[in-house]
Formats: structure tokens, C-alpha cells, sequence
């Protein structure tokens, strides 16, 4: 049997934990969603639900890449309101 998944994944106060990424905090997680490192969207107010193989490729580009953190990504990403 075929077992598909969603696109969107809620964002809940333990999906990082359930995802298997205990080393990132949940509004550090929210904070790359807010700056667009990850694609999400707000479903409605307060509740946002994001795109898992965008997270998988944001992983990726970090591991894949030593200076993926430069001064521009970093501000951008503390600039992100939560």
C-alpha cells in the first residue's frame, strides 16, 4: 500500500520533535517559515502550516553548503517577526 503525505504539515508546539529535528527550537523553526526560508502559509490567524519538501530542501542547501549563513541570510532571518 501506497502511503502518501500531505504537502502541508500544521504547525504544532511539538512538530519539530515528531519530524525527528529536536535540535531546532519551534520558534526557531516558525522564524525561517516568517523570513521564507521555508515555504508556508498562514492558514488562519495564528496558524500556520508548512511545506515539508521545503524544509527538506532548506536542510539540504545548509548542509550542502559551509556559507549558506551569510550576513544577508542571517538578517534576514533575525528580522523575521514571529
Amino acid at each position: 500500500m501506497v502511503k502518501l503525505h500531505p504537502r502541508l504539515i500544521r504547525m504544532k508546539a511539538n512538530v519539530t520533535e515528531e519530524l525527528g529535528l529536536r535540535d531546532i527550537p519551534c520558534a526557531s523553526f516558525r522564524r525561517l517559515m516568517v523570513a521564507g526560508f521555508v515555504r508556508s502559509e498562514q492558514v488562519v490567524p495564528g496558524q500556520f502550516a508548512f511545506d515539508l519538501q521545503s524544509l527538506l530542501d532548506h536542510l539540504a542547501a545548509v548542509k550542502a553548503d559551509p556559507g549558506f549563513w551569510t550576513l544577508a541570510n542571517v538578517r534576514k532571518y533575525v528580522e523575521a517577526t514571529l
